[in-house]
Order: structure tokens, then C-alpha cells, then sequence
């Protein structure tokens, strides 16, 4: 590709990004050709169609989000109980609050069409799950999370507390959502008292797009709480 063509192309990445997370997927292809101050001619040679358009973005946020992940993973295996713990939950509290935190909910059902019939895609989805799979391990075996938790369950508290509170301003549930954040945190860590009730595993999710925690390919078996390390 060449160097011009390059640099529509992340143009246009780049204001779709932007577009999608203020206005939502379908806004209209001309209104991301224009901020991205290219014409809709030179759009539809880079993205003949607004799945083509979603798929790269979220290729490219769900490569971002496993290397996140590789960084946190690397950090907990590094550090002493307390860095290892600080590196967990400042992965979780910026995943909330950043751009790509939130875009990755955005494109999941435009993602989902193309997960049957395209083998980049549903490579990604296999690679960013066993990312998660892989991060949570670690975690549970530096005794940041409860043994007894199923990884599919850890991933859906995270979700469903970042998810936008109704009738709130977005200043008042950003400010909630890392309160809450930090709550469901302190719940995951090992000591509390027992949890009761069946598990929630991967096979009772959907299948979902890269990002999301179905399809998981085997369960994550932590240790017990006899030999998990504290944190």
C-alpha cells in the first residue's frame, strides 16, 4: 500500500473510531469520510462497505486489548503481592475508562455476523480469549481473584459494572462506574465468605465477538485457596 493510501486508511480508522463512540456504528459513511477529511470516493477504496469498516476496527482494538493484557500478565508475574494486585486492577479501572473499553461493546453485533464465515475473525476471538484465559489464570494464582470463580463469570461482573447507568450524565457514571469497579474488585479477592449457587461457565454464553467472554475454549483451573499466594 502505499505511504498516501496508508494514511487515508488510518484517517478513516481514526475517525470511525471516534464517530462510533459518540455517535454509535451507524452513523453514515459520508459523515466518517468528511471528519476524516477524505472524500467518499477515496472511503470506498479503502472500505467497500461499513462491516469491512467495523472488521478492521475491531481487529485492530482486539490486538491492542491482548497486548494490554501480555503487559498486565507480565507485570503480575513480576511483582511482589502488592504490585502484582496494582497491576490487576489498574488493567480492569483504565480497560472502564478508556476509548477502547468501550468500543469493543459497540462493534460486538456487527462482529457477530462475521464469526461463522471468516477465518481472520474468528482467529482474533480465539486469540483474545485465550489472552483473558491466560490473564486470569495468573491472577488467580497470585491470589487476586477467588479460586471457585468461573473465568466466564469473573469477565460478566467486570462487563455488567461498567455498563452505562441509566438517567445518569456520563461525567456522574464514569465517576460510578470506577467506584463500582472497585467494589466487584475487593468481592473477587480472596477471604470473603463463601458463594453460593450453580456457576455460570462459557457454555451458558452466547457466542460472542473478540472482547467477550464466550466461547472460551476449556476452563481456567485455579488453585485452591490452600496454595494460592496472597496478594
Amino acid at each position: 500500500m502505499r505511504a498516501d493510501a496508508a494514511r487515508n486508511r488510518e484517517r478513516i480508522l481514526a475517525s470511525a473510531r471516534e464517530l462510533f463512540l459518540t455517535h454509535g456504528t451507524d452513523v453514515p459513511l459520508d459523515h466518517v469520510a468528511q471528519h476524516a477529511g477524505v472524500s467518499i470516493a477515496t472511503f470506498y477504496r479503502r472500505f467497500p462497505d461499513r462491516i469491512s469498516l467495523v472488521k478492521a476496527i475491531a481487529l485492530g482494538e482486539a490486538a491492542a486489548l491482548c497486548e494490554r493484557m501480555d503487559a498486565t500478565r507480565h507485570l503480575i508475574v513480576g511483582g511482589d503481592g502488592a504490585a502484582a494486585r496494582d497491576a490487576w486492577e489498574a488493567f480492569v479501572l483504565d480497560m472502564a475508562a478508556t476509548p477502547e473499553g468501550k468500543l469493543m461493546p459497540l462493534l460486538a453485533a456487527g462482529f457477530s455476523e462475521l464469526l461463522a464465515g471468516d477465518p481472520e475473525v474468528w482467529a482474533t476471538h480465539e486469540r483474545v480469549n485465550g489472552a483473558v484465559q491466560e490473564l486470569l489464570r495468573i491472577a488467580c494464582t497470585h491470589g487476586l481473584v477467588r479460586a471457585e470463580l468461573d473465568p466466564a463469570e469473573i469477565m460478566a461482573f467486570l462487563m455488567v459494572a461498567s455498563r452505562p447507568a441509566p438517567l445518569l450524565s456520563e461525567q456522574t457514571t464514569a465517576r460510578l462506574t470506577h467506584r463500582l469497579l472497585q467494589v466487584v474488585l475487593a468481592g473477587l479477592r480472596p477471604g470473603g465468605g463463601p458463594i453460593t449457587g450453580e456457576p455460570v461457565t462459557a457454555a451458558d454464553l452466547p457466542v460472542g465477538p473478540p472482547g467477550t467472554t464466550a466461547r472460551l475454549a476449556k476452563p481456567t483451573q485455579c488453585p485452591g485457596p490452600e496454595t494460592s499466594p496472597t496478594g
